[in-house]
């Protein structure tokens, strides 16, 4: 591939970006930064001209890794106004397992209690000032740097798994973000790429029990995919639909029973008072009253079409999922062929994807920020990251090798003008 194309869809999709950042997405600070992140990013475009982009993309987040481990070595961690950082850091420090949270809290917890305390960690290098925020701080970006390397060589020259890493909040969470989402997105990107490599009905019964099983105790919001996930597979081969069920089932109690004190039936109890139903925990003024209704967690179908949430959607979509991913699947959309349509209709893993965006995109649509648009700006980076996995996975199977580095380039643009804001906080604030 020639360089020269590649870099002129990078340059075009950053240009694109930097306007739609000042124009749409509100920002009137960062600018300067984003123009030289973008301009230092030219080695991107030129090395995927010349070296296998697996091999591009593991230098940048392995880089990426090093940087972030040298900013926590100084201490200098930016308390960033976005997430649930400070609930994370209170859980762990006093051992709380946090249902909706499960296992990643059974994992991080014992480091803490075992490890990093009784080995007088407490006060080394950036852990100083803040101990146990340095601790979970430590954990989020040794898991997304070595996540983010590790997959890239497993599933080597897929675009899918690229796709899925290139967006603005990716590299936020990558940086030593304090939030759950680090612990658990290589996870969910690995879960994806799993259950779309090869033929549903080539899989275990063991291996879908597992991957369907333990994907609502890593994170509870993701029940309705684990769901999807199963259910394409009874699809691809009926007969196994009672043992997979039942072992899916299975390993989700048995998960739940190691990793929850009091075990399943406790956790189903401390699970639904936490799941912030109503006006429960809502933060942001506008969002108030605005559920379906005292027990639900959704929005009104009122609200969620209104012209001010729709805003709101658009500028998560912008700051955290990135907006290059809206006319990419279009286009990758009309690249399928009349054929294409036709022997989809027998393929599972096409009905999956297609129950997967219907769902993703009810969710971001419905699904109610407690925090507010950018309080809770990361709270769809799972939805966003599966949008993209899956119109990467579109090019994969649809587009030529030289189409796929071209929109890579073209990736690479959007993300690195984007990501500078979160990473500066200069991503404005929507009331």
């Amino acid at each position: 591939m020639r360089a020269g194309t590649l870099v002129a869809a990078y340059l075009m999709a950053a240009g694109a970006t930097l306007a739609l950042a000042r124009g749409v997405g509100g920002a009137d600070q960062g600018t300067g930064v984003a123009l030289a992140a973008v301009s230092g990013g030219l080695v991107l475009p030129l090395a995927l001209a010349r070296w296998p982009f697996a091999r591009v993309l593991q230098t940048a987040f392995a880089l990426l890794f090093l940087g972030a481990v040298v900013v926590w070595t100084g201490g200098r961690l930016p308390a960033y106004p976005y997430g649930d950082g400070a609930a994370l850091v209170e859980y762990v420090e006093t051992g709380f397992h946090f249902p909706r949270w499960l296992l990643g809290m059974a994992a991080v917890i014992p480091l803490f209690d075992l490890v990093w305390r009784p080995l007088g960690l407490m006060g080394v290098l950036g852990a100083a000032h803040a101990p146990t925020r340095a601790f979970v701080s430590l954990m989020c970006l040794t898991t997304m740097g070595i996540g983010s390397v590790a997959m890239l060589q497993r599933f080597r020259g897929r675009l899918s798994v690229a796709f899925g890493m290139l967006m603005p909040i990716w590299v936020l969470l990558s940086s030593g973000y304090v939030e759950y989402y680090p612990l658990i997105m290589g996870a969910h990107l690995a879960a994806l790429a799993w259950t779309f490599e090869k033929p549903l009905e080539e899989r275990s019964i063991a291996a879908v029990a597992l991957v369907t099983g333990l994907l609502p105790a890593l994170y509870i919001a993701s029940a309705p995919v684990a769901l999807l996930m199963l259910a394409a597979a009874c699809l691809a081969t009926p007969r196994r639909t009672p043992m997979l069920v039942g072992a899916s089932a299975a390993a989700f109690v048995v998960a739940v029973g190691l990793a929850f004190p009091g075990g399943p039936l406790a956790y189903l109890d401390a699970l639904g008072t936490s799941m912030n139903a109503g006006d429960t925990n809502t933060m942001f003024r506008r969002y108030a009253g605005e559920t379906m209704s005292a027990t639900s967690i959704f929005f009104a179908p009122s609200a969620a079409v209104s012209s001010a949430h729709l805003g709101d959607v658009l500028y998560l979509i912008f700051w955290c999922g990135g907006w290059l991913w809206l006319p990419l699947g279009l286009a990758a959309l009309l690249h399928v062929r009349r054929a294409d349509w036709q022997s989809a209709r027998l393929d599972a893993q096409a009905w999956l994807g297609v129950a997967l965006v219907a769902w993703q995109v009810f969710y971001v649509l419905f699904m109610v920020p407690k925090l507010g648009p950018t309080g809770d700006l990361d709270l769809f980076a799972v939805s966003f990251m599966t949008l993209a996995f899956l119109v990467g996975e579109g090019f994969d199977r649809l587009a030529s090798a030289d189409v796929r580095v071209t929109v890579l380039a073209a990736a690479l643009g959007a993300c690195v003008a984007t990501a500078p804001f979160l990473l500066g906080i200069w991503v404005p604030v929507r009331t």
